[in-house]
């Protein structure tokens, strides 16, 4: 499973444990409060983008060692710690990211 995180999401976080005090040597995970798999998020791609397509396949036998399975990352101690609080969800963001896209991809695909 996986969490998604958003530009400006990260960035508040990023901001925030800046300015907080005592939080040298400290780790945050600054990441959504839904869990997903890598299939659901492929497919809200491509609902909520408005293009392409997923397609599944076996993971390559000689890479499973580098299969990490369903990894849970947690945001618990980032809104205990700062009080931070993730803005997005997987919809909002992605409707977000096409939004912005659709004025700039031109530049992207030079």
């Amino acid at each position: 499973m996986r969490n998604v995180i958003y530009v400006e999401d990260a960035v508040a976080a990023i901001i925030l444990t800046s300015q907080a005090k005592k939080m040298a040597g400290e780790t945050f995970f600054a990441v959504g409060d839904e869990h997903f798999s890598v299939a659901k998020i492929a497919a809200a791609t491509v609902e909520h983008i408005g293009s392409g397509r997923t397609r599944f396949v076996e993971w390559p036998r000689d890479r499973k060692s580098a299969e990490i399975g369903d990894a849970i990352i947690s945001n618990k101690k980032i809104k205990e710690f700062l009080n931070w609080t993730p803005q997005y969800n997987l919809k909002s963001g992605l409707i977000k990211t096409r939004e912005y896209y659709e004025n700039c991809l031109k530049e992207y695909l030079r």
